[in-house]
């Protein structure tokens, strides 16, 4: 390729640059080169321009495209000099431009104030002679009997009472002697409590601003707090064990508690370390939280009275509290503000002002010196400290809080300028693969839903109506495409931010690799940066999965097209995370820029991935890695939220995470929604009740956005996308009602299409009968294998065998390990059919299931020409059966619900055990994948009689996977499968129209139990139940509509729906440095043991002929051998990781159980 180089450095860096591009290039002119030269060459140059960079380097690379058109390939260094294009200012003008609409709505700005007071308040609390003592003791490791940020809030409140309240401290009511009878206190009883003390709640948010703009009133105020003890003066400030916090924040009587902007900086204060728990009932703060060791509670409030305290220290930490209490006063006085909104205000301070707060707090606490040793007696170490690190005393408390107050304004305004894509690196323009013509017309519907939306979007102002996007789209239609270009033209292709969102993680590294390789957001062929990064956790999956990439270019490039050594990895979510950030892939720096938009103090310390997860452009993660910020309850969390203001948010296969797991995710919805981000559901399979809960949630958030904005509440922008372009509509929807009728309107147009199409999948009316023992199970499994064998099997034109690829999917490990073992204790006898089986499921060691992964993903892509007998293994099985005289070759996998989702794989028929309608379609997306144009006049799936659980005459015979539940339940009288299935339907097409409309629900409620007559009206009825009814507090509807405001400040909702609650943090592997023994780490006791004796190993079965793999393709200890060397590479070194098991709930060593293994069949425990 033809590239000009111009430099216009400055100074060492002009040098520098010259030295470098004349060694590969021309020099034409002064400042200008040209060159002929490969990609790796211009990557060359652009890593040493790099690493060479400083403040005055700028560097821009022009690429010929054609005989009149070059275009800007990158700059690096500063981008000052050069136009989006790469065009070259020849001038500059010294006075900045007009900013347009740079001011932020008023709402915005009183809450930046009131982040600023948080953090000049935060650390009130450490002027505890507990705190201080702990900080001069290098022994003492023992925590506080009260949290300093409760102090905080104390300090503060007293505070507020003595400048804003003078009168009625002057005169305090009499102080009753030990009473006579203790009355006994219980968590969450504060209206039992007396009423916020000495007239706190009679005060209004300018009261008490006003008293804190007065300079004289707090220093007064604070000398006297300095001579006060807690016993005399904090009566009614004191916690309590086992009460809510003191005084009530609010209450659902409306006015009692505290005012709702004084509510807001005290849980700033409160919360800027951990969450509080919340009370099982009101939700209100719980004071335990804070209490470490209730019986020294006095000693724990008492001050340091021995050291100087901050406002002694320096006088700008008062003129600061003076000044912002001024202007946010100046803020109430002169709008109109919504004031009275608690839940706006609340959801404000916990998804905006706290991270801005955390993330101060935690930068300034990192970038602390070193002052004084421990032990010193000199007058400057008679102050009070922040906190201390190896003996050393480091910042002052007064410096420590001017400099996070000072910060946190600065870090609520990158978030603010974040929610409209400011001070930021955006997509500036979309990579040419979102905006060129599609020619094929199975993916056409991509390009017209593209210029539906453009031509919206030029004719309106989108920001103030937001985006909520459904892509409905069937399954190997393109819909990762598709999302992506949906989601840039309503951003109208430029100045974009995206984060993709999935649930598992071998989606994530396929969505990731297509968005980086096919779409354009990666390395290009010319480029050595990244706008892109993909975040799985966990470096054993990323390591896997590049190395597998690595080995098919590698493959490539010999010459091998059809089939690479290695393929994709697919590892799904586990415990084995090493860290929450340890498994993002990509460059982990942008190209030096002094201009770069993100502000350099405004990082997160200590944690490039982080930042680089703040940062770049286009994030693709699994979901695990943003749900923190709304579940956990730690500070740390709070920075994602960064991300979440600066990004639209596409959620991929929604409906494949678990009914529980849904109303968490609404919350998720509605944060991006309260961002002003826009957001996009995506799944073949979504249900009518996902859909009108995430856009009720949406809507509430964009609301509440829009009243912080000065906005009036309005409708938003909804947009229903199908692979049928036809169907493809957009709308402004006003309300939840309106909403639904469009929905159902796109649904019943969608569905009179699908009737159209010819059937793809079909189910068998015939039942596989399932009446006696696991043998007799196992025997009619395989003779409906072989029947369905002999109707769809494929001729091999090279041995002349016919062979087919079919699955059994059942519904748990035990059965999938079971039904492969009992196969290789016994043989098939099919006559002239060899058998041949492979056993696929989670709980396998790692590399076993990877290469188990790595085999199935070659051998049933059916793309591009391929057919399976082309495959190397296959091929060999193929010889072996006309060797042995046999005609047909039936390869039988034995796998569990991992197979449904995310798996490009294509069978040629499967058997199913019932589960439910989206597992079945699910699974049946697996059958003929790939083979689009196919047609099947005759059943290529069937199903079992009943369940396995059924069998075995269990309680609930459809969970643990299932929708039913200790809530949801089947009734009694549904017995047989046609009366909990519409077999005849199913006969006639399986597709999506089970999940994409709903029947009509008639459930029977016995006390907390609701049950419903078949499968349908069970799947349906269980999510409005958990997404959309609010007749308990405790749902997530419920929390998004703001039926009780302290919801949004505690963290008990949380815990109420939890994300992923079914997860074992225990840790069981295989020990080769130790013998070769195995070793189970319970978490709870910490502690590692030997568990060898409780390990049951198998190695030869009587009929390992019939294994797919050989005993030595398949031995951990050969593919530990393999792999050891380029993992190690990589920087995964621990051997425990390389061969430990990800453990399910209920996988454990007690009460006796016994672990199970085999190479070939994986484990359990029984």
């Amino acid at each position: 390729m033809i590239i000009l180089f111009v430099s216009e450095c400055e100074k060492a860096a002009w040098k520098r640059s010259r030295r470098i591009l004349s060694r590969y290039a021309v020099q034409i002119g002064r400042r200008t080169w040209l060159a002929r030269i490969s990609a790796e060459g211009l990557q060359n140059i652009r890593r040493e321009l790099t690493q060479a960079a400083s403040r005055h380097t700028s560097v821009a690379c022009h690429r010929v495209k054609g005989r009149y058109q070059t275009e800007l390939a990158w700059v690096v260094g500063s981008r000052r000099h050069f136009s989006r294009n790469g065009e070259f200012a020849f001038s500059h003008s010294a006075t900045p431009l007009p900013s347009v609409n740079e001011e932020a709505a008023p709402a915005v700005r009183l809450l930046n104030h009131l982040c600023i007071l948080a953090g000049l308040f935060h650390d009130l609390g450490k002027h505890g002679a507990c705190f201080q003592r702990k900080l001069r003791d290098e022994n003492s490791n023992q925590s506080d009997p009260v949290r300093h940020e409760r102090i905080s809030l104390l300090l503060l409140l007293r505070l507020i009472i003595l400048t804003a309240l003078p009168a009625a401290e002057d005169n305090p009511p009499p102080v009753e002697p030990t009473p006579k009878r203790r009355r006994r206190r219980v968590a969450g009883a504060n209206h039992n409590l007396s009423k916020p003390a000495l007239g706190l709640a009679s005060l209004k948010d300018e009261q008490w601003l006003a008293a804190l703009t007065d300079s004289k009133k707090i220093y007064e105020a604070l000398h006297r707090i300095w001579k006060e003890t807690s016993h005399d003066h904090w009566r009614e400030l004191i916690p309590i064990e086992g009460s809510t916090l003191r005084p009530q924040w609010s209450s659902a009587e409306g006015d009692r508690g505290l005012a709702p902007l004084l509510s807001v900086l005290c849980f700033l204060i409160i919360s800027h370390h951990k969450l509080p728990d919340g009370h099982e009932d009101s939700f209100a703060p719980l004071e335990e939280t804070y209490l470490n060791r209730s019986q020294e509670l006095q000693d724990g409030l008492r001050l340091a009275t021995d050291y100087r305290p901050a406002w002694s220290q320096s006088p700008r930490w008062v003129n600061e509290i003076t000044k912002h209490a001024r202007r946010a006063r100046y803020l109430l006085q002169e709008h109109a503000l919504p004031i009275r909104d608690r839940v706006l205000w609340y959801s404000a301070a916990r998804y905006m002002a706290r991270c801005a707060l955390v993330l101060a707090d935690h930068s300034i606490s990192s970038q602390a010196k070193r002052e004084l040793p421990v032990p010193s007696q000199s007058a400057q170490a008679q102050v009070c400290f922040a906190n201390s690190q190896q003996g050393q005393l480091r910042q002052t408390l007064a410096a420590h809080l001017e400099r996070v107050g000072k910060l946190s304004g600065k870090a609520f305004n990158q978030l603010h300028q974040l929610q409209h894509n400011r001070k930021a690196s955006t997509i500036e323009t979309s990579p040419p693969a979102l905006t060129v013509p599609i020619k094929e017309e199975a993916f056409s519907w991509q390009q017209k839903a593209e210029r539906k939306v453009l031509q919206i979007q030029r004719q309106e102002d989108n920001a103030k109506e937001g985006f909520f996007a459904l892509v409905m789209a069937e399954t190997g239609s393109g819909k990762t495409r598709g999302n992506a270009r949906i989601l840039a033209a309503a951003n109208r292709h430029q100045n974009y931010r995206l984060t993709v969102a999935l649930g598992l993680r071998t989606l994530t590294l396929q969505t990731g690799d297509e968005y980086r390789d096919d779409l354009g957001f990666g390395k290009m062929p010319d480029a050595v940066g990244d706008q892109c990064a993909i975040m799985v956790g966990g470096a054993l999956t990323t390591a896997l999965h590049e190395m597998a990439n690595a080995g098919e270019e590698a493959g490539a490039e010999k010459g091998n097209h059809l089939f690479s050594q290695e393929e994709q990895a697919g590892v799904e979510s586990s415990a084995l995370d090493d860290s929450l950030y340890e498994g993002i892939t990509g460059e982990f720096d942008f190209d030096y820029d002094p201009d770069a938009p993100w502000p350099e103090d405004i990082i997160a310390p200590n944690n490039p991935k982080l930042n680089h997860l703040l940062q770049v452009p286009v994030l693709v993660c699994t979901i695990d890695h943003l749900m923190p910020f709304l579940q956990s309850q730690r500070a740390s969390a709070a920075v994602l939220g960064f991300r979440m203001a600066g990004s639209d948010l596409i959620i991929d296969e929604i409906d494949s995470f678990s009914a529980e797991d849904l109303p968490a995710l609404l919350k998720l919805a509605y944060v991006v929604g309260f961002n002003g981000r826009k957001l996009l559901l995506s799944s073949a399979t979504l249900p009518p009740a996902t859909a009108r809960a995430f856009y009720r949630a949406y809507q509430t958030g964009f609301n509440r956005w829009r009243q912080l904005q000065g906005m009036e509440s309005g409708p938003i922008r909804c947009g229903w996308f199908s692979h049928h372009a036809a169907h493809i509509k957009l709308a402004s929807v006003a309300d939840h009602a309106a909403f639904t009728k469009q929905h159902d309107r796109f649904i019943q147009a969608l569905l009179n299409t699908l009737q159209q199409q010819p059937a793809r999948r079909r189910l068998d009316t015939v039942l596989i009968p399932i009446a006696e023992g696991p043998a007799a199970v196992y025997q009619n499994i395989m003779e409906s294998c072989r029947e369905l064998h002999q109707q769809w099997a494929s001729h091999d034109p090279e041995s002349g065998v016919r062979y087919s690829i079919g699955c059994v999917r059942w519904s748990n490990v035990a059965h999938t390990c079971g039904f492969a073992k009992h196969w290789l204790n016994m043989p098939a006898n099919l006559d002239d059919i060899q058998v041949k089986l492979i056993c696929y499921h989670a709980k396998h060691l790692p590399l076993i299931r990877h290469h188990i992964e790595q085999t199935l993903n070659t051998l049933l892509k059916r793309k591009e020409g391929r057919q399976a007998h082309d495959h190397p293994t296959l091929r060999a099985h193929l010889e072996n059966c006309r060797q042995q005289g046999k005609t047909h070759l039936l390869v039988i996998v034995s796998t569990s619900p991992i197979s449904e989702v995310g798996r490009d794989h294509d069978y040629d028929w499967g058997i199913v055990e019932p589960n439910s309608y989206w597992s079945l379609i699910q699974m049946a997306g697996r059958i003929w994948r790939q083979r689009r144009h196919w047609e099947a006049r005759q059943p290529n799936m069937r199903i079992m009689s009943q369940t396995m659980r059924g069998l075995n005459k269990q309680p609930m015979r459809f969970t643990k996977p299932g929708p039913e539940s200790k809530h949801f339940k089947l009734s009694d009288r549904a017995e047989t499968l046609a009366q909990i299935f519409d077999l005849e339907s199913l006969q006639e097409s399986i597709d999506a129209r089970f999940t994409l409309q709903e029947p009509l629900i008639q459930a029977e409620k016995i006390k907390n139990q609701y049950i419903y007559p078949d499968m349908r009206q069970l799947e349906h009825g269980q999510l409005q139940r958990l997404l959309e009814s609010t007749e308990q507090s405790k749902q997530a509807m419920s929390f998004i509509e703001g039926a009780r405001p302290q919801m949004v400040l505690t963290q008990r909702h949380s815990q109420c729906c939890p994300f992923r609650k079914d997860q074992n943090p225990n840790l069981l592997w295989f020990d080769r440095e130790d013998d070769g023994v195995w070793k189970y780490l319970d978490k709870k006791e910490k502690k590692a043991k030997n568990v060898k004796d409780k390990v049951h190993e198998k190695r030869n079965y009587p009929c390992l002929a019939q294994s797919y793999f050989s005993p030595d393709e398949l031995s951990r200890d050969s593919l530990h051998e393999k792999w050891r060397e380029q993992l190690a590479r990589r920087g995964v070194t621990d051997s425990h990781t390389i061969n430990a098991l990800p453990l399910s709930i209920g996988d454990n060593f007690e009460q006796g159980k016994q672990l199970y293994y085999s190479d070939i069949i994986g484990w359990i425990f029984s």
